[in-house]
């Protein structure tokens, strides 16, 4: 995805219509829904600050704080701002560990990896045996 500073959905979110069913269409527990939902519109999000230099890889700290201060909205709100770059730094790392399980770098991740890796997850939940009494 090229680097852009408006939104793909109608909302002005990252995440298209068709990308926000398929997230919830899946058979997740709401809560790893929500984790999910989160995690892919951070990747959305810094696929949208990447440069066409990236390499795929996630874009430094002085990028993200350049792109979000030319976001009108976190521009007038300093306090969110902060808390959007901590919750981004949170998921880039999720994100950091996933790509390299996968042989991948960060920004190669799709929508599709994303749900793969959650929905296997919450099956190993709920197939780990029980713990003995």
């Amino acid at each position: 995805m090229p680097a852009s500073d408006s939104g793909a959905s109608a909302g002005g979110g990252p995440l298209d219509a068709a990308s926000v069913q398929r997230l919830d269409a899946t058979l997740l527990p709401a809560v790893q829904r929500h984790a999910l939902r989160v995690l892919a519109h951070s990747l959305a999000t810094f696929q949208q600050m990447a440069d066409s230099e990236s390499a795929g890889t996630l874009p430094d700290d002085g990028r993200r704080l350049e792109w979000c201060r030319n976001q009108p909205v976190l521009r007038e709100d300093p306090a969110f701002t902060r808390q959007f770059l901590d919750q981004l730094a949170v998921a880039g790392r999720q994100l950091e560990r996933l790509a390299d399980q996968r042989g991948l770098q960060p920004l190669e991740l799709s929508l599709d990896v994303l749900i793969e890796d959650a929905e296997t997850t919450a099956r190993a939940l709920i197939e780990a045996p029980e713990p003995p009494p």
